[in-house]
């Protein structure tokens, strides 16, 4: 890409990561949930050379009731979603339950100034109810997936004023700040159902507020709180609710409660590698010696990688908390490993060892062989 288009990609990345961010502030602030980032770069607008493959997830996850979200900032607010009819990406994909919410939001970000409109929220359900009424685009190039554009009709309008009514007649009926009335007829050619979202003498913010749509409007509620089975998620079968639920113990729990210490346990065993490697580091993050030295006991699986878990701590915290379970023969095991923590080989010196190495390039002109 050109400068030019380098630029606005990276506006379009921040622009996104900016309303990320003021969706879960906004449903921290205003609602107790407790948002994390599902997604990895939901929040930040670097662009990450490797990411998740073949699993497409959702922007954010309340840790209290589970929770799922996806945020869509647009410089012109519009309920408007990304769409391809290639399996596992279309709009609804990436285990968005009907309960789950979709907030769009106006965000604009320059280098003076950054403004961020309140979300509007919708309902998973609620948005593949009207999924008749939405507008198709073109498609881009089969290169991106032949993705469109899918758009739910509403009306924002581009001025201040006040919601007065919706009159006998059907028109909608606002009064902007300079004291004009103004009559929007035209949502009365959107297919049924429609819904206005205001109230009488609700305010009118421009391009911030939807006052009508064909999606059937949401009442949020404050967080359920800490109602989410993390234990069920994480024995689940759905490779969401086990992401959702890796990712939760491992950002926003302070301890592990026995029930998943138990679980990941079993994991250490599995022949799925990916569930084993994430349980040996979680019980060694949250320094459960106990568990790990437990696993010491068991197959050939488990012991290796509890061994490496215990390997990689602190030999004072493992020698303070092991206790009788921390036997002669397990400790030798540990010793050349709990060394290695020292070797400034592997530590300090390792950079300048590297670079050493480097510096073994030989290039003849003459016979341009390495």
């Amino acid at each position: 890409m050109g400068f030019k288009e380098d630029a606005d990609f990276a506006r379009f990345v921040s622009m996104g990561a900016i309303g990320s961010a003021a969706v879960a502030s906004h449903l921290r602030n205003q609602f107790e949930h407790q948002p994390i980032e599902l997604e990895r770069y939901a929040m930040a607008n670097k662009v990450w050379q490797t990411k998740v493959k073949r699993l497409r997830l959702p922007d954010l996850l309340c840790v209290r009731c589970g929770l799922r979200i996806e945020s869509r900032a647009k410089s012109k607010l519009s309920v408007v979603l990304s769409h391809s009819d290639v399996e596992g990406r279309e709009w609804d994909a990436g285990g968005m339950r009907d309960q789950d919410l979709y907030a769009f939001l106006k965000v604009q970000n320059t280098d003076d100034s950054q403004h961020i409109s309140e979300p509007s929220y919708f309902s998973t359900e609620s948005l593949r109810s009207a999924i008749h009424q939405t507008k198709r685009s073109s498609p881009k190039a089969s290169s991106e997936g032949s993705e469109v554009t899918l758009r739910w009709p509403c009306w924002v309008p581009n001025k201040n004023g006040t919601f007065v009514e919706v009159n006998n007649d059907g028109i909608i009926v606002c009064k902007w700040t300079d004291g004009r009335i103004h009559r929007y007829w035209q949502w009365r050619s959107w297919k049924e159902p429609r819904f206005i979202y205001l109230q009488t003498g609700a305010p009118i913010i421009a391009g911030e507020t939807i006052v009508a749509g064909v999606v059937r409007p949401l009442s949020l509620n404050p967080c359920s709180g800490d109602t989410w089975d993390l234990v069920q998620a994480l024995n689940g079968y759905d490779e969401v609710d086990r992401h959702a639920a890796i990712k939760a113990a491992g950002l926003s729990i302070g301890h592990l409660p026995k029930e998943i210490i138990f679980t990941l346990s079993g994991w250490l065993s599995e022949s799925d590698d990916r569930h084993a490697v994430v349980a040996a580091r979680l019980l060694q993050r949250h320094h459960q010696v106990d568990a790990l030295l437990d696993a010491c006991g068991g197959d050939k699986s488990a012991r290796l990688r509890a061994l490496r878990a215990l390997g990689d701590m602190s030999p004072q915290l493992v020698r303070d908390t092991g206790g009788d379970k921390l036997t002669p023969a397990v400790a030798e095991l540990l010793e050349p490993m709990w060394q290695g923590q020292d070797d400034w080989l592997r530590t300090t010196g390792r950079e300048g060892l590297e670079a050493l190495d480097a510096q073994k390039v030989r290039y003849d002109p003459a016979n341009p062989v390495l």
